[in-house]
């Protein structure tokens, strides 16, 4: 059995609110832009960050974590995928989301967090995958875990895209199976890595 990364053993089991606030943001970086959209995600009342990796380009997981928490808060809902320019310091990354999974009420988490992780939090179920990025088996794992699910709202959230899903130049680093597994799951998906619509 996968370990359990979760704050209660009642956490996740609430119906998902009318109207749940999702923002999904990829490519963060540090800077002057990156705090604008963290400050558009909070006047616009979101109720929850999934985050598509490449945090801050920097390799300082405390000054990234600082500054969502000086915006958001230590207590706000934020959950990511690991990105490529994650890699090199993905333990200090991955330190903090435990730190602030620990502290989110309604939040549960199963597995690698970031990497090969499956969450709930206010009912709305998603993956959190590090396909093309880190590890392996992210098909079998996201199967498995949509076909054990019975959520209305289903989420993929992972880095890379495959490059006839994006509008810039790419390569094909995924594969189409984790995007089939996702689709015949029922689920949404969500990536990052392509800046085209950069704030």
């Amino acid at each position: 059995p996968l370990p359990t990364l979760t704050r209660s053993p009642m956490a996740g089991t609430s119906s998902t609110p009318p109207n749940l606030k999702v923002a999904f943001i990829g490519d963060q970086g540090l800077g002057n832009h990156s705090v604008a959209v963290l400050e558009l995600i909070r006047d616009e009342g979101a109720e929850i960050v999934l985050l598509q990796g490449d945090f801050d380009y920097n390799d300082i997981p405390v000054v990234w974590d600082i500054v969502i928490t000086a915006i958001l808060g230590s207590d706000f809902p934020l959950f990511a995928s690991i990105g490529n320019h994650d890699v090199n310091e993905w333990s200090g990354y991955e330190a903090a989301l435990l730190d602030r999974l620990a502290r989110i009420k309604d939040a549960s988490c199963i597995g690698d967090l970031g990497v090969k992780s499956a969450c709930r939090y206010k009912g709305l179920f998603f993956i959190l995958s590090g396909v093309g990025t880190m590890d392996s088996g992210h098909e079998s794992f996201i199967r498995d875990q949509l076909a054990n699910d019975d959520s209305i709202w289903r989420i993929c959230s992972w880095h890379k895209p495959q490059n006839l899903m994006q509008t810039d130049v790419g390569r094909n680093e995924v594969g189409w199976r984790p995007y089939e597994e996702c689709r015949k799951g029922g689920a949404i998906i969500a990536t990052g890595h392509v800046h085209n619509y950069s704030r």
